[in-house]
């Protein structure tokens, strides 16, 4: 398990994660305490390509296909992030 990515946003920080779940990326969210949102992927497999969504996530975040992508609920489990 690794951190890919770390957002000051809670919104976006979710937004990412339920793209890379829609993408079927096992991954957690997690508040790190200071306001700090990391995105947690669980397979190392696939974190060549969750860091490269999230290169592209950087440039495009309020899209709408990262806004919903994901039919996946927030389940808060969530607790932080990092880039």
């Amino acid at each position: 398990m690794r951190s890919i990515a770390t957002f000051k946003e809670e919104k976006l920080a979710l937004r990412f994660w339920n793209y890379l779940q829609g993408e079927g990326v096992e991954c957690s969210l997690e508040e790190d305490g200071s306001d700090t949102w990391a995105i947690w992927v669980i397979d190392e497999e696939k974190i060549p390509s969750a860091i490269q969504s999230f290169e592209k996530f950087k440039v495009v975040a309020r899209k709408k296909a990262y806004q919903n992508r994901s039919s996946l609920k927030w389940d808060n489990k969530l607790t932080g992030e990092k880039t």
